[in-house]
């Protein structure tokens, strides 16, 4: 065998090791990258679970504020409502006091 096909050989035999030591890291290099989709997923619906606590938390608090809001507007209307009739009382009080003391004084 010519000494060209010995180091032929033995260069493609070192070749084919530098290969499978490539192929061996690139493989631990693509558990790294799936480790790191792992994670980033994870984290991913960490924050979308954390997303959806308090956009809940948001949505509770705004159906007690509109309630809130709506006792307010119904408190407002039955004191607007009371403090109407108490002028209208005074305004008839006046009336059927002057009435009486009309009618006494005659």
């Amino acid at each position: 065998m010519p000494r060209s096909k010995v180091v032929e050989f033995k260069n493609l035999e070192t070749r084919a090791e530098f290969d499978s030591i490539r192929i061996v890291l690139y493989q631990e290099k693509l558990k790294t990258f799936e480790e790191r989709i792992f994670l980033a997923d994870s984290a991913t619906q960490l924050r979308k679970l954390e997303a959806n606590y308090w956009n809940s938390k948001l949505l509770a608090n705004d159906a007690l504020l509109e309630e809130e809001r709506k006792t307010n507007v119904h408190l407002r209307a039955d004191i607007q409502r009371i403090r109407q009739s108490r002028i209208y009382y005074f305004l008839g009080g006046i009336v059927a006091t002057s009435v009486v003391v009309g009618v006494l004084s005659d």
